[in-house]
């Protein structure tokens, strides 16, 4: 395998939001990628020409009310910018210390990151879901509901087939392990939350072995897809 990934980072606030704006630069051979049936149904109308392309990457956003203010002005950012063909969030879409967790509040957020325009593939962050007061567990459970209604398909217009590990018969629960394929790079989801003493408390530690579980089976399963098509590279 080989290529890389290269982009432009432009910093949304102080902190540890940042939106970057990728491209991967590949190599001349076309793919082999969508030859095996259990991959193949999340290829479908995705060019192998082997050219350059974008796509948007957001962590740890929104945060403070001065997020939240920015967060509008961010999606008409990337709605102009029509060279980006997805929009990935690496999770913490919010601070459990500054709003509460609640089905409300993911469906609103996932309308305003649906207002880029673009197809969106979110992998939860702790502050989603571990980090929230309560049933943290529930809170997982809510999320899973708002944002992986259709776990098969990225969100949003435009959204295209993913291939989720929920898929499988060992972790059904983890739909929002995902993995397709653009231009010859192997893109997946992995959804882990460190191990943490506090957790024998809060009821999680079940929730995020298994976690840990199953995102480690995926990683194996993401390496073998990519070898088996001779991928030019994996972002996870």
């Amino acid at each position: 395998m080989s290529g890389g990934i290269t982009g432009r980072l432009n910093e949304v606030r102080s902190g540890s939001a940042f939106l970057m704006v990728g491209a991967a630069l590949l190599a001349s051979a076309p793919s082999a990628f969508g030859q095996t049936p259990s991959v193949e149904t999340a290829q479908e109308n995705v060019s192998r020409t082997g050219e350059p392309f974008e796509f948007a990457l957001i962590g740890d956003y929104p945060y403070t009310p001065r997020d939240r203010a920015g967060m509008p002005h961010l999606m008409d950012e990337l709605r102009r910018d029509r060279s980006i063909q997805f929009l990935l969030h690496l999770g913490d879409i919010h601070s459990p210390q500054e709003t509460d967790c609640s089905e409300a509040l993911f469906r609103e957020r996932r309308a305003v990151l649906l207002e880029a325009g673009h197809p969106l593939v979110l992998t939860p962050g702790d502050n989603d879901w571990a980090d929230c007061k309560g049933d943290p567990v529930a809170q997982l459970e809510t999320l899973r509901r708002v944002f992986y209604a259709e776990p098969d398909r990225a969100a949003g217009s435009g959204g295209f087939a993913l291939r989720s590990q929920a898929a499988g018969e060992e972790f059904p629960e983890l739909v929002e392990n995902v993995i397709w394929e653009r231009e010859g790079v192997v893109f997946a989801t992995l959804h882990m939350i460190a191990p943490d003493p506090r957790n024998v408390f809060d009821g999680t530690s079940e929730t995020r072995a298994r976690l840990i579980r199953g995102s480690e089976a995926w990683l194996v399963e993401v390496f073998r897809v990519a070898k088996e098509r001779d991928a030019r590279g994996v972002f996870l």
